[in-house]
């Protein structure tokens, strides 16, 4: 299935605006929208521009497309890096024997490297199932991130925590010495 056939494909349901048993249809082009342009081969292949710093043969655009990645530079330091549109696995620092598709296969759980066939054999569940491993790796970051962000701020409340309490111990000690003090005058 190629991108412009995906764009075309609806999905039947039963369900009718007018409340009625006659079949009503849902365009897919919806979701290609919100993944795309990385979604299939042709659009992988375009992002890996004159930038690409590898043209071996096993780094070479068309395969890196293939093994699902797209170009994704980060700055100056990852020239090389990229990212599986469906599982987001990123990966950079790639040297000249490096195979793509192993390298993505060593990342356990992406789907599309589990489906071993080309684009255009993929069947409009595949490709739901591929939208729905994004939405589930896209939500695994977010919740990533927020458990990283959580220990931060909870770092941060700690630190304080101490500097307040090292403050009062301080005050407190002052209070004591001063006690001590009076005490020693008062005896005499």
């Amino acid at each position: 299935m190629t991108a412009s056939n995906f764009r075309k494909l609806t999905i039947p349901t039963t369900d009718s605006p007018g409340g009625g048993d006659a079949p009503n249809t849902v365009r897919l082009s919806p979701l290609l929208e919100l993944y795309h342009p990385f979604l299939f081969y042709e659009y992988r292949l375009q992002s890996f521009t004159s930038r690409w710093p590898h043209r071996t043969c096993n780094l070479s655009p068309e395969k890196m497309a293939k093994a699902g990645f797209f170009y994704n530079p980060g700055n100056d330091n990852d020239l090389d890096n990229v990212t599986c549109p469906f599982c987001l696995k990123e990966l950079t620092g790639w040297e000249a024997n490096d195979d793509p598709f192993i390298e993505h296969s060593k990342r356990k759980g992406c789907y599309f490297m589990t489906l071993e066939k080309c684009e255009r054999d993929f069947t409009v569940g595949d490709f739901i199932l591929l939208l729905a491993q994004r939405q589930a790796s896209l939500m695994e970051r977010a919740y990533i991130r927020f458990i990283e962000s959580m220990e931060k701020s909870s770092e941060r409340v700690s630190e304080y925590m101490r500097k307040q309490s090292n403050t009062f111990n301080k005050a407190d000690r002052g209070k004591n010495t001063a006690r001590q003090q009076r005490k020693r005058v008062q005896r005499k």
